[in-house]
């Protein structure tokens, strides 16, 4: 449509012209409703692959905190490990040790 109708006032519009104006009206109307058309069929495919990565994103962020239990876990026995150990050498005669009694 020709925005230039909008800049005079429609009373000084002759008939031809407000017929004119009005057809191009109606084309507009007509041309967004089929573009708006166009865009609802359009497949989603865009948004589903967001989707998807979200998706993998999280279970990404899942694996990584599991990981990080499993790593905290780990230290926490080797650490339990350490502490027995030094316990055992506090028990067991050294000297026992050395002469392979134990």
């Amino acid at each position: 449509m020709d925005n230039s109708a909008f800049r005079f006032n429609p009373k000084t519009w002759d008939a031809e012209e407000e017929t004119n104006i009005v057809n191009d009206w109606n084309k507009s109307i007509i041309s967004i409703e089929k573009l708006l058309d166009t865009i609802k069929s359009m497949p989603s495919i865009q948004t589903s692959i967001f989707y998807e990565m979200q998706i993998k994103k999280n279970n990404i962020k899942k694996e990584i905190e599991e990981l990080s239990q499993n790593i905290d876990t780990i230290q926490k026995i080797q650490d339990k490990l350490d502490e027995y150990e030094e316990v055992m050498m506090m028990v067991i005669d050294p000297l026992d040790l050395a002469h392979g009694k134990v």
